[in-house]
């Protein structure tokens, strides 16, 4: 999280006033949604963060990659999954590779 970014969109947030083009343009290119068909089968998710790089595949499939220089962070401690409507996990399994 760079920390002058955050404060810089708070600002307009805290106004509600519309994000200026540049600031709006940069987070945009930080973010990747990725549409998927709700069904209810259960699926295997695989989340792969190399470098950069961070790859998403569902059942072997890669669905998404996308690159930002915060994924190489070197202490990586916290993770969310954000949806817009209910999803079950279970059986969550988390390796660090070296």
């Amino acid at each position: 999280m760079d920390l002058e970014i955050r404060r810089r969109r708070q600002e307009y947030l805290d106004r509600k006033e519309k994000l200026p083009a540049d600031l709006d343009a940069l987070l945009k290119s930080k973010q990747l949604t990725v549409l998927w068909k709700a069904d209810t089968s259960w699926h295997e998710l695989v989340l792969v963060t190399e470098g950069d790089e961070m790859r998403l595949s569902l059942d072997g499939q890669l669905l998404a990659h996308h690159r930002s220089e915060g994924f190489a962070h070197p202490m990586k401690r916290w993770f969310s999954f954000l949806t817009p409507s209910t999803v079950w996990i279970d059986d969550v399994k988390i390796w660090k590779i070296k």
